[in-house]
Formats: C-alpha cells, structure tokens, sequence
C-alpha cells in the first residue's frame, strides 16, 4: 500500500514538469518553423502565393532538391554534370547535360550561357518558364533571334564554369557568352 502511495505522489508531482516539458517543445518546433524540404517548398510555393498566382501542381521542374533530375554523372573534366533527363514540357537534358533553347527565326545569333543551378533553370515550373526560354522567346519578339545553349549544373563553381567554356566554346562558336 506504501509504494502504490508513492508511485501517485510521484506521478502527481511529475505531471506538471511533463506537461511543461511538452508546451515547451510545441513552442520550440513552432518558433523554428520549417527546415529542409519542407522550408524549400514553402519558399517555392510563397513566391506564387504572395503574388496571387496559382501554385504549379507539379512543383518545380526539377522537383524539390533535383529530385527528378536524379544523381549527377562523374565528369573527368568537368566534375559532374546533369544527367540525360526527359520529361516533356518539364526537363529536356541531353546526355552531356545540355539544355537548349532553339528559335525556327533567321538570321539568329548564337548565345552560350553557363553557370550553376540558376543557369540551368533551377525552380521553374516548367521548360516554358525557364528564363532561357523567356529571353528566346523575347529575342525574337525584338526581331534579333537566338539560339541558347545552356551549360549548367547544379552546385557547379567558377572552376567548374571555367572548364566548361572551355571544352565547349571552340565547338559551340557563340556570339556571346554569359556567366
């Protein structure tokens, strides 16, 4: 009978510690607020929420993190690339990681551009919404047509940009290239 006593005392005494420890932690994880992919999407859906537009169903292109790109492919110069991605209207990458923009226009220019994730059009909704199909399409709209080549990885740096002009500016022969 004693020890059932002091296992109520005990349980009495513990129960506002217990519930205190719990306000806390809700508190806690409430002012931290999201982390990882969940503040990623949150991030990629508010930038249309708070602009009154719909949100993508599909989400971004690439899918939250890449996760539709799937894993990069060894590069011995380059480090990595993007891999051979198709998904129509959404990812078209070829098996050099390379994306283009081509217009049916002539006389057009040659634009080559490089860089990382924001070159190769990270977090657009789709192909048409990249910015290098927005600048194709507006370069023809002005009457000054362009093709673009698109050199761009994910997570790539300057050595990585440096090397890829290299490798394929003597091929490519643009008129102007933009990092």
């Amino acid at each position: 009978m004693l020890l059932r006593q002091q296992l109520k005392l005990a349980a009495f005494a513990l129960t506002p510690a217990l519930v205190l420890a719990g306000v806390l932690a809700a508190a806690y994880r409430w002012w931290r607020g999201p982390e990882g992919k969940a503040l990623n999407a949150l991030a990629w859906e508010s930038s249309y929420t708070e602009r009154g537009e719909p949100v993508p169903p599909a989400g971004p292109r690439g899918g939250y993190w890449g996760t539709r790109i799937g894993p990069k492919v060894f590069d011995q110069e380059l480090g990595w690339h993007e891999p051979r991605v198709l998904e129509p209207g959404m990812l078209d990458v070829d098996e050099r990681g390379l994306q283009y923009y081509r217009t049916t226009v002539s006389p057009k220019r040659h634009v080559l551009v490089i860089g990382g994730s924001v070159a190769f059009g990270a977090y657009a909704s789709s192909i048409a919404t990249t910015y290098f199909n927005v600048l194709g399409t507006e370069l023809e709209r002005l009457g000054t047509p362009a093709d673009l080549t698109i050199v761009a990885s994910g997570a790539w740096k300057a050595t990585q940009e440096g090397r890829a002009h290299q490798r394929y500016e003597p091929s490519l022969r643009p008129d102007l290239i933009v990092f």
